[in-house]
């Protein structure tokens, strides 16, 4: 057997548990308000589809995180009360690290920092599919019934 062959299966390998892994955690976050589902099922679904493309299309397929997992491969969406709810968790997590723990000033600028530009990464994503993108029948579901 060529070496590169042996490579591919241990990646492949890896890549596997590891979508399983992140399957269990997406699992925990739909069941705990805490912790981001869709964010795990989107990492899964990329591991999978180095190793398994059907558990890839399962997720992509699922009612529930599958649209979700979907906009975000293909166009970067992040829907804004996603947004609003990951930027709140940050904010939180920022102000429970600083009262908790009373770091020094130099690691609450770092940490402060990295919060910041993750918060305006999650907000510099579109908000909804293009509408070029749209078909019909999808931009009936993305709309809200008035």
């Amino acid at each position: 057997m060529c070496y590169n062959k042996k490579r591919f299966r241990m990646y492949r390998g890896f890549y596997l548990v590891l979508g399983i892994v992140f399957v269990g955690l997406g699992i925990l976050g739909v069941l705990l308000p805490l912790l981001p589902g869709t964010v795990f099922f989107i990492v899964a679904a990329a591991c999978f589809a180095r190793s398994n493309p059907a558990f890839e299309k399962r997720i992509e397929e699922n009612k529930w995180v599958g649209p979700g997992v979907i906009r975000w491969r293909k166009y970067g969406v992040i829907p804004p009360s996603a947004k609003a709810t990951a930027v709140i968790g940050m904010m939180g997590g920022f102000l429970v690290f600083c009262i908790t723990s009373k770091p020094p000033i130099v690691l609450i600028i770092i940490a402060g920092v990295f919060i910041l530009s993750c918060a305006l990464y999650v907000l510099s994503r579109p908000s909804h599919v293009p509408k070029e993108a749209v078909s019909p029948a999808e931009d009936s579901e993305r709309k809200p019934a008035r």
